[in-house]
């Protein structure tokens, strides 16, 4: 019985000794990133003058008339609108990223190694070098003042890192289950559908997290290929609430926690798979 109290102890010890700086660190870092949040939203309950006063105190009382005016500018409609381009993107990235990360790992063909990385070239392309061009090109196909424009340019912009990420994960599922599968008379797709897919989740997860979060957020192609404000998605709409004379700081507030809220609420739902996602594909990037 001592033994058993000395072998608990001593792991407790050990345990404490040797994780208490990692906390320490963790912690700091998650008030870095929770605090402004934090801030932001105490500030959307307050009066203007009681966001410069008192910045970070709880509000005196709960002001609703932030969020009442936000709503009755539109701003459900731009949501629906970012709702809608986020959907469709994502779900079309998730389907070419995964075949192509397929085939890059567990298909063998001439020049799959060049093919891929001309693949993930695209990350290094910066999105604010190809604003005009793609602008000048979405002009010539008349597809200016559309969801269809910023959703092929979300697509081409998201597409590498994707299949990126992808890939590293489902080079760790063993290629004899394919194999098996082809035996059994399962074709390519049937492997694809049937076996990779389903066991493929945390890594689809884990990119439908990044996608997903990114094209919310997007702000330079939504800016520039859409003009009209009942088509505009979230991030640009938020402009109309500072102008060049004053910044309606209460009601930013109130649309930067209304932007937050459906992202932190993907993530909670998806967080397991986004980590088993990202720490499995590590291991074979």
């Amino acid at each position: 019985m001592k033994e058993t109290l000395l072998i608990k102890v001593h792991k407790i010890k050990k345990i404490t000794a040797g994780s208490i700086i990692v906390y320490t660190l963790l912690i700091t870092a998650a008030l870095f990133v929770f605090a402004p949040i934090f801030v932001a939203l105490l500030g959307s309950f307050k009066h203007h003058w009681e966001i410069f006063a008192t910045p970070y105190s709880i509000p005196k009382e709960i002001f609703l008339d932030n969020y009442i005016a936000v709503l009755k500018a539109g701003v459900v409609k731009n949501m629906l609108n970012s709702l809608f381009v986020t959907a469709v993107s994502t779900i079309i990235i998730l389907f070419i990223s995964s075949s192509a990360a397929y085939a890059f790992s567990h298909l063998n063909f001439p020049g799959k190694n060049i093919l891929f990385l001309v693949a993930i070239s695209g990350m290094m392309i910066p999105v604010y070098g190809v604003v005009i061009p793609m602008y000048v090109l979405m002009d010539k196909f008349h597809l200016l003042d559309t969801h269809l424009a910023i959703i092929l340019a979300y697509v081409s912009f998201s597409l590498p890192f994707s299949i990126l990420v992808l890939r590293g994960y489902l080079s760790s599922i063993p290629r004899e289950l394919g194999e098996a599968a082809k035996i059994d008379g399962c074709s390519y797709w049937g492997v694809y559908w049937h076996i990779i897919l389903p066991l493929s989740r945390s890594g689809i997860a884990a990119v439908l997290i990044f996608v997903a979060t990114g094209i919310w957020s997007e702000l330079p192609f939504a800016l520039v290929l859409i003009r009209d404000k009942s088509l505009m998605t979230l991030p640009p709409a938020m402009l109309f609430f500072a102008n060049n004379w004053a910044i309606q700081w209460p009601l930013v507030l109130a649309v930067v926690c209304l932007a937050i809220a459906p992202i932190m609420i993907l993530y909670f739902l998806l967080a397991e798979h986004f980590i088993k996602g990202l720490t499995a594909g590590a291991l074979k990037m």
